[in-house]
């Protein structure tokens, strides 16, 4: 079926493989989440937090008010419709 964007759906198939388990290492390691960093791990290394919620939030708030200023049934509000529905994907 299509989306609202225009696009079929993709499909995702599973399968059963059997996995075998690992032994344990005997190392721990402590992770901590942060506001400044991502996380945190007890070996002093800090992984970067991106802020993609952020960025996709920004893009469809700017998309949805650029569609609120289109002319409805125009073809510039068909086309602003469709950037906004694949900003909801």
């Amino acid at each position: 079926s299509k989306t609202p964007s225009g696009e079929y759906c993709y499909v995702s198939i599973l399968c059963k493989v059997d996995v075998e388990p690992l032994a344990p290492s005997g190392v721990v390691l402590g992770i901590d989440v942060d506001i400044t960093h991502f996380a945190a791990d007890s070996n002093g290394e800090c992984y970067k937090n991106y802020k993609y919620l952020h960025k996709s939030m920004k893009k469809l708030k700017r998309e949805q008010h650029r569609l609120s200023r289109k002319r409805k049934n125009s073809r510039n509000r068909k086309k602003q419709r469709i950037k906004v529905a694949k900003c909801h994907e």
